[in-house]
């Protein structure tokens, strides 16, 4: 019989030691998760960002559409991973937000250097220095010894007039003819010259894009 209340008690002891490693693992688990999310929180702090809901209009605001894909930031000298971003190219801001679903909101563009948003590589020309215009967000087409930048303003015009495909700039699929208020787009090129932004064409981006010259 004692034989049998010891072999009851090891194995109580056996139970209890691994409930306390399992609590003791989620306790652990909690604190990294909440510490994480502490730090991702410092993007988090910017206003909500701008919403159109209110306005009738044709187009996208977005730089390219309205899916936000998963990304990196470099924020105040500090990289932060897997976050779901986009950008309003018509105030020219990085949009995150925490989730599917949940409302974007604007982070703070001076303390950006550079991000990615998918495979798209992105720098903020003006914290780099590079240019003194705030509305600086631009895509590194090259980063070799002949830099390439390509820049995207939506700009909010107004036609009576069916303005689809190359009057816009791009095509929208659901364009209504109703609306006479767009999100026209506008394209510029750059590349660097002694510290600084040049401006150059769509050709010359090409060019120095396909041969380096």
């Amino acid at each position: 019989m004692n034989r049998e209340i010891i072999k009851l008690l090891s194995v109580f002891a056996c139970f209890l030691a691994s409930v306390q490693y399992a609590s003791s693992q989620n306790h652990d688990e909690y604190e990294a998760y909440t510490s994480a999310a502490r730090e991702q929180s410092m993007l988090f702090r910017g206003r909500q960002a701008t919403s159109y809901a209110h306005l009738h209009y044709n187009g996208t605001y977005f730089w390219q559409g309205p899916d936000f894909k998963e990304g990196t930031v470099m924020y105040n000298g500090k990289l932060y991973t897997g976050i779901q971003m986009n950008i309003d190219a018509s105030e020219h801001q990085l949009l995150v937000r925490y989730a599917s679903g949940m409302p974007s909101v604007i982070v703070s563009r001076d303390y950006v250097t550079y991000f990615t948003i998918g495979t798209d590589r992105f720098i903020n020309a003006s914290a780099l220095g590079l240019s003194d215009d705030k509305a600086c967000l631009m895509q590194v087409l090259s980063d070799g010894e002949h830099k390439v930048y390509y820049r995207v303003l939506k700009v909010f015009s107004s036609s009576s007039n069916n303005v689809n495909g190359s009057m816009i700039g791009y095509s929208d699929p659901n364009y209504n003819e109703g609306y006479t208020k767009f999100f026209h787009l506008r394209e510029q090129y750059y590349t660097e010259e002694n510290g600084a932004l040049k401006k150059i064409s769509r050709r010359k981006a090409f060019k120095l894009m396909a041969y380096g010259k």
